[in-house]
């Protein structure tokens, strides 16, 4: 009897259809492969891209209106699914208020990890408080204003999330660093102090040591520093870019408590929709990561995607001339054959 897989999915505008395509071409390799049965439920309704709502010329109280609306549709969507036990969704790129509304609604954060030569980094990113998880927001001719906060109760729940996660993917005696521009706030530097086994530091200083460890290292990043680091740090450390990587969000939200939520990291790429050239591999990635789990030997994804680098079986970004199709074939064909 074959093994049932469960995965939500959640489908954007822009090169959403064309990112479904690589993820349904991918899923349908891992179920043949490890017999798998692959059942995917689907948000019926499709978010819009920042460029998609753009285009439509909106007032901000407009566009407020439809990020809470799609954010809200999108949170009842991943509730009413975990409760039938669906725990892994897939979501391709939608515009960014739209999402931040979400991550504050399920208590998102992200975590990202990389390896790189001599040790393991994993980055969580809080990014369901503080800038960009707006609590409110109002905009006019002249002046933009924003209201967000961070509470001691949600730092508490991060803290503890961050350890279980660095037991799970680090090395023991791993460093922890919470990278904050917390010279802002009085009361961020005082509540650090209940966690003694963190190191709190500004941005400037924090980079400086991440550039210079040799070691396992856990850190959790502020939402705004977290969005740097997460293109920064595969550049610095020559193992991808945005393009190329995909990470995954984890709600802390007691309705949806562990649920996780994969990404590519590149955005919508409405500019190249529909031209069958978007780059699969975030999205290979992020797929083979959903299957890992359920797989008891994985597919050693990295390596096929070396040898579609060494073989120029890559896209116009990457300095090639396939097309996604072309790209796709073959990885599968490398699947098959491993």
């Amino acid at each position: 009897m074959k093994k049932l897989v469960q995965f939500g999915l959640i489908k954007g505008g822009g090169t959403g259809d064309e990112i479904y395509e690589i993820f349904k071409a991918l899923a349908g390799a891992f179920a043949s492969k490890f017999d798998l049965e692959v059942k995917i439920k689907e948000l019926e309704e499709v978010p819009n891209t920042y460029f998609e709502l753009e285009k439509m010329e909106l007032s901000p109280d407009q566009v407020n209106e439809i990020e809470e609306k799609e954010a809200q549709m999108m949170a009842d969507f991943l509730s009413s699914i975990y409760e039938e036990g669906y725990d892994k969704v897939f979501r391709t790129a939608i515009n960014a208020g739209t999402l931040y509304q979400l991550r504050r609604k399920i208590k998102s954060i992200k975590s990202m990890k990389l390896k790189t030569l001599d040790h393991d980094v994993l980055l969580i990113r809080d990014q369901a408080q503080g800038f960009y998880a707006i609590d409110s927001k109002k905009e006019d001719e002249e002046y933009i204003t924003l209201e967000c906060s961070y509470t001691k109760e949600f730092f508490n729940e991060l803290i503890k999330f961050a350890h279980d996660e660095g037991s799970k993917n680090l090395q023991d005696g791993y460093r922890l660093l919470a990278i904050y521009k917390y010279h802002l706030f009085n009361k961020l530097q005082r509540w650090f102090r209940n966690y003694e086994d963190v190191e709190l530091y500004q941005p400037d200083s924090g980079l400086d040591i991440l550039m210079h460890q040799s070691s396992d290292v856990l850190v959790i990043a502020s939402n705004e520093v977290g969005d740097t680091l997460t293109e920064y740090l595969p550049l610095y450390y020559r193992i991808g870019n945005k393009a190329t990587m995909s990470a995954k969000n984890i709600s802390l939200d007691s309705k949806t408590y562990g649920q996780e939520i994969y990404q590519t990291i590149h955005g919508s790429a409405d500019n190249i929709a529909g031209k069958g050239i978007v780059n699969p591999f975030a999205t290979i990635r992020a797929t083979t990561d959903m299957f890992s789990s359920h797989i008891e030997h994985p597919i050693e994804i990295e390596n096929i995607l070396t040898m579609a680098q060494e073989q120029k079986y890559v896209t116009p970004d990457l300095g090639g001339n396939k097309k996604t199709s072309e790209v796709i074939d073959f990885v599968l064909k490398s699947i098959e054959e491993t």
